[in-house]
């Protein structure tokens, strides 16, 4: 969620000229006051302007009509005179010049400098629509930021998109984004399309009642047993136990559970296309989407990592071996691209990654608990001291812990690393998109 930085940040948003910013609201706490017996029902909508100040951005769309009213005020009372006190010919004049100036000076001029540019980058936006040519009935599963668009552009159905982010099918995304087994990522994927939010909702209605569908005690404290539910879907304990699968799934076909076949689940999964898509704008977003990924239940937070940028060059050692030089915290890194050899320790492995494939992969330090990732799309490799290097199209290079390296976003977006057992890459437009098919045959 963005937040303004005050006032005249969110005042911006509706006028660009600050003077005027602050006229409209004083003149609309003068007419406010003075006129309050017509002016209450306004109240809500000046709460809700005021809230911008400190708030969401959004909230600036109530801001604006209230420095408009305020500075229309102005304009009453200016009217008012005029009309009491001056000639009818030059009150009109007074009046349409008196206009021109208060547009002249609340236009915002830069609108003519700056062109619009679209919230949604041109690249992305020719990956959705070759994604619509072939894929246009599936369903895709990825982060809500671009549900919209993809729902729009792509023709494909989401999991969840801006209006539906605060649901427990948002947890479990992100969940696959940030864990490492691969299998368990599958079985997650599979489990929330056959079940939904509905059966979620009535797992946690009747935990014991389905916890002993699946042989187990359910546990006392609602953390707990949301817990328990979410180990059991990583497990793939849910999509096995036909008991359960037919409790949940017998609302949708409006029959009893014992008239559901035993292979319900590959019957449903078996015609339908899953697709798990990455794009670009995920790696700033890694941080948040992993704190959720990683929630703990009990301490109420999740692992707060992600990628932090460095400022890196290759370039050649004294002895010609080609190396990386990082500078951080006023220190340099350097690690040998030959040897693996480093002045930092606390640097497990160093990967260099081409159009979403590892070309290079050295081990640095056996105690190092951070990777180093230089992140490329180039076209062409150079060659640096004997090995063939990506030196333009530089992506990112990043410092990131053990947990994200291993990360399915790490490893299946970045690193090209996926599991061929539960997915199949369909689309590869390194960076801006990446998509895999889950396959679902034999759950």
């Amino acid at each position: 969620m963005q937040k303004t930085g005050g006032f005249f940040q969110a005042a911006d948003l509706c006028i660009s000229n600050h003077l005027i910013s602050v006229l409209g609201f004083i003149g609309f706490l003068i007419a406010f006051v003075k006129h309050f017996r017509y002016l209450v029902l306004l109240l809500p909508i000046f709460l809700l302007g005021l809230s911008a100040i400190k708030g969401a951005t959004r909230f600036s769309m109530y801001l604006g009509p209230i420095l408009g009213a305020g500075f229309g005020y102005y304009f009453d009372l200016i009217y008012s005179y005029l009309y009491f006190y001056v000639d009818s010919i030059f009150r009109y004049i007074s009046f349409v010049l008196f206009g021109f100036v208060v547009a002249y000076l609340t236009f915002p001029k830069k609108v003519l400098e700056i062109p619009p540019l679209p919230k949604l980058p041109k690249k992305l936006c020719q990956d959705f629509v070759n994604l619509s040519k072939k894929y246009s009935e599936a369903w895709l599963w990825t982060w809500w930021d671009y549900g919209y668009p993809l729902e729009y552009i792509a023709q494909v159905s989401t999991y969840h998109d801006g209006g539906t982010q605060t649901t427990y099918k948002t947890y479990f995304v992100a969940t696959t984004f940030s864990n490492s087994n691969q299998t368990q990522v599958a079985n997650t994927i599979k489990t929330i399309s056959l079940i939904g939010l509905y059966g979620i909702n009535k797992f946690l209605e009747k935990p014991k009642y389905f916890f002993s569908k699946l042989n187990t005690t359910s546990p006392s404290e609602t953390n707990l047993i949301a817990r328990k539910i979410r180990d059991y879907i990583f497990e793939g304990k849910i999509l096995k136990n036909d008991l359960v699968l037919k409790e949940l799934l017998a609302p949708y076909f409006k029959v009893k559970a014992e008239n559901l076949s035993k292979d319900i689940a590959d019957k449903l999964l078996e015609n339908k296309t899953i697709l798990f898509a990455f794009t670009d704008d995920e790696i700033g977003k890694f941080f948040w989407i992993n704190r959720f990924g990683t929630w703990n239940f009990i301490k109420g937070d999740g692992d707060k990592a992600g990628y932090l940028p460095l400022s890196c060059a290759i370039g050649k050692l004294k002895t010609g071996s080609p190396a990386l030089v990082c500078d951080m915290d006023k220190n340099k890194i350097i690690v040998d691209l030959i040897t693996g050899a480093s002045n930092a320790p606390m640097i497990r492995k160093i990967v260099i990654s081409n159009n979403g494939k590892v070309i290079l992969s050295k081990n640095v330090s056996a105690t190092g608990n951070f990777v180093i990732e230089y992140i490329a799309a180039s076209k062409k490799l150079e060659d640096v001291g004997g090995i063939k290097l990506p030196i333009k199209n530089v992506v990112g290079i990043y410092l990131i812990n053990l947990k994200v390296y291993n990360s399915a976003f790490n490893q299946m977006y970045l690193l090209g690393n996926y599991d061929k057992k539960h997915f199949e890459e369909v689309y590869n437009d390194f960076p801006h998109m990446r998509v895999f098919k889950l396959k679902t045959g034999g759950t």
